[in-house]
């Protein structure tokens, strides 16, 4: 193995690889985010109308405030106004609630009613929106009726107002519906669970050092493949034994697995009688579990290395080109085992796998 052509860890990004598996794992994609979209809708559903609170009755009225005029500098006339904070203040304020209370036909506490008032200004602050919400709806238009009268009666402590006046009653309240938005919530399950598990696909795919194609190992180790022994499918043998025929050049070769647990020819009987019968080459043991084999690997001219496709096995194939390397035993090819055909078709034919 040439030191300089060993790409290990920093080879280029196989794009169209990664995305034929991940193009094969769309399903699990799909199931997720179905799931995630059914936890996030059950749990905003639950949340928002299952444990929502009693229902709220709204009514609203539009005051007119006539604000004092006056001069400016130039003589020029200029009103007194407030602002919406103002108004949002001062419609909460004892001074106000003090004198709606009395005009109450059901009474209430002065915080109850304090939280039951809202008031707001558009663009032009003489209009005041005065708006009144409560769980019954009978309460809620009573409120409003006694602030209508509260205000009416704040204009005349107010030196910047000359009058305020009821443009718009208080009518019959109406409930306020539950905006849920359930749909809008799974569906945004759906595009979190989605993400989140194509992020964890696509780190768990850059960490993963397996080899599924012989172009892999060749950008990697730069060592060449004789080709691919398919799990379940017709193996190309006769483009493997003429690449063979021709980088052996009357070599004397071993074949040697990286799996370290076992004898090849007791793991894996059927590559042994490859290597025996169509290769015409002798499989021997894995140098890593078994390091005295060594000796008889060094009696052969090079090896041919046996690699599993699909394993995650980067550290293994490194530590037995270092093993081979330092007994000086030469790594003519490589053979890519245990293949997923339809992987290989899509990628080097763009065939459905």
């Amino acid at each position: 193995m040439d030191k300089d052509t060993n790409q290990y860890g920093t080879e280029p990004a196989d794009l169209k690889l990664l995305a034929i598996r991940l193009s094969r794992k769309i399903w699990i994609v799909i199931v997720v985010a179905l799931w995630g979209g059914m936890l996030f809708g059950a749990g905003y559903f639950i949340k928002h109308v299952v444990m929502a609170p009693e229902p709220q009755y709204k009514t609203d009225s539009l005051l007119y405030v006539d604000f004092v005029e006056d001069e400016d500098l130039d003589g020029k006339p200029k009103y007194y106004t407030y602002n919406e904070a103002g108004w949002a203040g001062f419609v909460k304020t004892d001074t106000i609630l003090d004198k709606a209370i009395p005009h109450l036909t059901n009474p209430l506490l002065k915080e109850e009613l304090r939280a039951s008032v809202e008031a707001k200004v558009d663009s032009d602050y003489r209009f005041v929106e005065l708006t009144v919400t409560h769980p019954k709806a009978v309460v809620a238009l009573d409120i409003a009726h006694a602030m209508e009268q509260a205000f009416t009666e704040f204009a005349g402590e107010m030196q910047e107002i000359e009058q305020i006046r009821v443009m718009t009653r208080a009518t019959e309240p109406q409930r306020v519906l539950i905006d849920t938005h359930t749909w809008r919530a799974a569906l945004w399950g759906m595009i979190l669970a989605s993400v989140a598990l194509i992020l964890f696909i696509l780190v768990k795919e850059v960490l993963n050092d397996a080899i599924y194609v012989p172009l892999t190992f060749e950008k990697r180790y730069g060592i060449p493949m004789l080709g691919a022994i398919v799990e379940k499918g017709d193996s190309n043998l006769v483009q493997i034994t003429h690449n063979l025929d021709y980088l052996r050049r009357g070599q004397h070769l071993a074949l040697v697995s990286i799996r370290g647990n076992s004898r090849i020819d007791t793991i894996d009987a059927p590559l042994a009688r490859l290597a025996k019968e169509v290769l015409d080459i002798d499989a021997v043991y894995t140098p890593i579990q078994y390091p005295e084999q060594m000796e008889d690997i060094r009696t052969f001219d090079g090896v041919i290395l046996e690699v599993p496709a699909g394993i995650k096995n980067g550290a293994l194939i490194e530590d037995t080109l270092s093993m081979l390397k330092k007994h000086d035993c030469s790594v003519v090819a490589a053979l890519l085992t245990h293949a997923d055909a339809g992987l290989l078709r899509a990628y080097y034919f763009g065939m459905k796998g």
